[in-house]
């Protein structure tokens, strides 16, 4: 430039000396510099004066410069009311200068534009109406098991219809979206294995300090529909923009912004999760109804005299053979009881010196029908005693005591039924048809006629079993001693 000018010069002196040749070369020259300096040169040096509410204020501007790259200047904290900005480094060229206000107390931010004057100091005013926009909006992708991913993309359209997606990276806190305005938004996020969640948020004025953090989670597997957590606890506000800041980005919130307390509340409560399980109405009616199959069950197994080893069986379930030395011993019959010298050991009255017999004793012929012998009406007496070599059942314990039933034919029926050939009327616990008795080679065998109380063998609860001399007998209340073969 200086060559060019110092050209102009030597020309006005070469040229004729005329008053109108060097008016002209005169505007010649101012031509040249004009026409040699930047077009569209911006503010060169000056200052922006900012009034701003009360509070506490981070400012900084935002411009593009001469090759259309976004920058940032170095912020400034508001000490007062009033903060005065120096516009040197937006430099020649500079255009579409925006004044950024970050609210330390809120976390809320403002974005006015501004036309500051080159060389000059220009004020301009902040309303509280021009914060407009939260300074950070976080947005953290969980996966089904709640831990964040590690890969994916975020989508976010806010309320006027401007949209940004940004990746999601290892090792961050989340992604992040600068000056949201406030108003309903939309999230999109594309989840590492394919699937993806649109939700719908609301960016609210009056969230705690710091960040404004959405938690998104996939509820479910690949496939499944998940969906969007409310806002989560805030994080401390991002680290402020450094001077001249990469091109095409845009620059972070200011350094300077207070960070929010660790424990600040989030905004809106996490909705709580929806209880698992049938709840307690659901599991009372599955206790009754399993209480009401155990019951049927329990019934079917009694009436049927059935073991537990037949039932696994039937079931297909095996159980472990059961070590002989390890069943239970045989209870020993009850002791005799002891009678004086010279008295029945079954009636316990005395013989007869003489023929030796008792009350127990009759001679051959008696015992028939009415006399209180085999098959004998209930009430009818005692019954008829038989020879001492025949089979016979005593009773030793129950409403019939001392009663003794002759075994002659070759079966009996033990039961209340007035036929029975072993009566046992005033025995309320025998069922009518309790059991059976019916010879066998040289003995007789007991079998249970699927009584209700169940037939027991020395304490042992039997279905069917041959009858040794000596074997006591229960049915029902009444206990009874096999004698004879």
């Amino acid at each position: 430039m200086r060559f060019a000018i110092f050209d102009l010069r030597l020309s006005i002196r070469r040229a004729p000396s005329t008053n109108r040749t060097r008016r002209l070369l005169l505007a010649l020259l101012a031509v040249s510099v004009l026409a040699m300096a930047p077009a569209g040169a911006g503010p060169g040096g000056g200052t922006l004066v900012v009034s701003v509410p009360p509070g506490d204020y981070t400012l900084w501007l935002e411009y593009r410069d001469a090759s259309g790259n976004t920058q940032a200047a170095p912020p400034v904290r508001a000490s007062g009311a009033k903060a005065a900005l120096d516009l040197t480094p937006l430099g020649q060229g500079s255009s579409a200068v925006v004044l950024v206000a970050l609210d330390g107390a809120t976390g809320n931010a403002a974005a006015k534009p501004v036309s500051p004057k080159a060389g000059t100091t220009t004020e301009v005013a902040l309303a509280a109406a021009d914060i407009s926009a939260v300074g950070t909006l976080r947005v953290r992708a969980l996966g089904a098991d709640r831990q964040p991913v590690l890969t994916g993309s975020v989508t976010l359209t806010d309320g006027k219809g401007t949209t940004q997606t940004r990746p999601i990276l290892p090792g961050r806190e989340g992604v992040d979206f600068d000056r949201v305005p406030f108003g309903r938004a939309k999230l999109k996020v594309a989840f590492p294995d394919g699937t993806g969640l649109e939700q719908d948020i609301d960016v609210k004025a009056d969230h705690p300090p710091g960040a404004l953090i959405y938690e998104v989670s996939q509820a479910g597997p690949a496939g499944a529909t998940p969906a969007a957590n409310v806002p989560a606890a805030t994080a401390p506000a991002a680290n402020a923009p450094a001077a001249n800041a990469p091109g095409g980005q845009p620059p972070d919130v200011p350094a300077t912004a207070p960070e929010a307390p660790a424990d600040a509340p989030a905004d809106v409560p996490a909705a709580p999760a929806p209880p698992s399980g049938p709840g307690p109405v659901g599991t009372l009616v599955g206790l009754l109804l399993l209480g009401a199959i155990g019951y049927v069950a329990w019934r079917m197994i009694s009436q049927r005299n059935l073991k537990l080893d037949d039932v696994m069986k039937r079931l297909g379930v095996e159980l472990p053979a059961q070590d002989p030395a390890a069943a239970p011993a045989k209870p020993a019959p009850p002791p005799a009881p002891s009678v004086p010298e010279g008295h029945c050991p079954f009636c316990g009255q005395a013989k007869d010196p003489a023929t030796g017999a008792c009350a127990c004793s009759v001679a051959p012929g008696d015992g028939g029908p009415g006399t209180g012998g085999w098959g004998a009406a209930p009430g009818s007496g005692p019954p008829s005693p038989v020879a001492a070599a025949g089979a016979r059942l005593v009773v030793v314990q129950g409403p019939h005591l001392g009663a003794s039933f002759p075994l002659p034919g070759d079966s009996a029926l033990i039961g209340r039924a007035a036929e029975s050939g072993v009566p046992l009327p005033q025995d309320s616990t025998v069922s009518r048809r309790h059991a059976s008795l019916a010879r066998q080679g040289g003995g007789f065998r007991l079998r249970d006629e699927g009584s209700a109380n169940g037939t027991y063998v020395n304490g042992l609860r039997v279905t069917e079993r041959a009858l040794q001399p000596g074997d006591e007998i229960q049915v029902g209340n009444t206990r009874m001693r096999f004698e004879g073969s």
